[in-house]
């Protein structure tokens, strides 16, 4: 009796293992989506960005759902300035794909551009347990005028009023000689309660 080739033996252990973890999340996948997290469903999100040097205050959303390879997926679209412009047609929006890893009590989200070429990292505070309707982070990616960058965010289960995110945003960060992080809870200047969902009528840049 002919030993089997251990070439072929490597090779077909190796498929068998690629396959079966696909596949069983594939089978998990229905109960998952019976499952609902907290985090699924749609956010609203805040950011600021540098366009032609200035900094602008920007807003999405996402829409975070159960993947059937990945536990969770999200898209996101990037609206542009905030409040919008009074004026002219609104920019066609910039959208994401990408997928939801959870990380020493965090949320970090990496997207891949679909209508341009970035790579974009979120990595938000896990409020979830608190029934927060307001999460803080950060992200990293490049700015408008494509330089390196890196900012405060947040997302929210509502839409908020531009002087709330502007509030919000400056509450949740901590600058310390040149590098940044988020609070575990805002400063005492937050605003305890979301704004109504309207849109202010505030200034949508600033000089810093």
């Amino acid at each position: 009796m002919t030993e089997p080739n251990w070439v072929i033996t490597s090779v077909v252990g190796a498929v068998i293992g690629v396959l079966v973890v696909p596949f069983y999340r594939v089978l998990l996948y229905p109960f998952r989506r019976l499952r609902r997290h907290p985090l699924g469903g749609l956010w609203y999100s805040y950011s600021y960005s540098f366009i032609d040097g200035r900094l602008h205050l920007r807003h999405g959303t996402f829409h975070v759902r159960s993947g059937v390879l990945q536990r969770y997926v999200v898209s996101r679209e990037n609206f542009g300035r905030y409040p919008p412009p009074t004026f002219g047609p609104a920019p066609p929006p910039l959208r994401y794909r990408g997928t939801v890893y959870e990380e020493h009590d965090h949320y970090v989200m990496v997207f891949q551009g679909r209508t341009h070429t970035e790579t974009l990292v979120y990595r938000f505070v896990n409020r979830i347990p608190s029934n927060a309707g307001i999460i803080p982070g950060i992200w990293l990616a490049y700015d408008h005028d494509l330089n390196p960058a890196a900012g405060t965010a947040i997302i929210s289960r509502e839409p908020l009023a531009a002087e709330t995110v502007t509030s919000l945003l400056r509450s949740w960060v901590v600058f310390e000689k040149g590098a940044f992080h988020i609070r575990k809870t805002p400063a005492r200047h937050a605003p305890k309660q979301p704004a109504e969902s309207a849109q202010g009528e505030a200034e949508n840049h600033e000089d810093y």
